[in-house]
């Protein structure tokens, strides 16, 4: 749920926030004004995951800008971002505990350059996410 929450964040205009420790799934409360070291070896793949969602957003040109669109869909949150030179985002997030699927048909063949930074699969206009999956798609 963290994960879904973070993506939506890290794909809006602005600075995201988060926890220390929420990279690795940490639990662990942690005091404002103690040091409090994370232990990386608590869930690596979280961590990667992290990792390639703030490496996208520190890098890729349509998460760097300001220009931002939303789509209406229920129960999954999408939206896309375009440079003026025409670098192209778009993240599809299910929101919900129950699998959703999307219908993206309004981009037509815009985005069939498009990858999912995390499985590496191409877009389709037909999305059908497990509970809070996330798909960014770059390209």
């Amino acid at each position: 749920e963290a994960q879904v929450a973070q993506a939506i964040s890290a794909f809006l205009p602005g600075v995201p926030m988060f926890y220390n420790g929420q990279e690795v799934g940490s639990t662990q409360y942690l005091n404002l004004f103690e040091k409090l070291a994370i232990d990386w070896s608590t869930n690596p793949a979280m961590a990667d995951w992290y990792a390639d969602l703030f490496n996208a957003r520190a890098t890729h040109p349509a998460l760097l800008g300001d220009d931002i669109t939303f789509r209406w869909q229920t129960n999954v949150f999408v939206a896309d971002r375009e440079t003026p030179s025409g670098r192209r985002a778009l993240l599809v997030a299910n929101v919900r505990s129950t699998s959703q699927t999307s219908d993206l048909s309004l981009y037509g063949d815009s985005m069939n350059d498009l990858t999912d930074l995390f499985t590496g699969e191409a877009f389709s206009t037909n999305q059908t996410l497990a509970p809070f999956e996330v798909r960014l798609f770059l390209d």
